[in-house]
């Protein structure tokens, strides 16, 4: 059950994040995940956030921002 949960916050990420067009993830993005983290605790990993741009960038504690172009 948390797999597809957590599958489903990630394709939700995309979607948004998409749906933004911005070139840099903004701090908002991460707030699944890291809401996703304060319920499973530290049974996961830190989440990521998929965006259009090309740099990496941390958009807070407990999440990671990776570019689309390096999936």
């Amino acid at each position: 059950m948390a797999g597809a949960v957590m599958e489903n916050a990630v394709v939700m990420e995309v979607v948004k994040t998409l749906d933004h067009r911005g070139e840099r993830p903004r701090p908002r993005a991460a707030d699944g995940t890291r809401l996703f983290r304060d319920l499973v605790g530290d049974r996961c990993d830190p989440g990521f956030v998929i965006h259009p741009g090309d740099v990496r960038l941390p958009p807070g504690p407990g999440a990671r921002a990776l570019p689309f172009g390096e999936l």
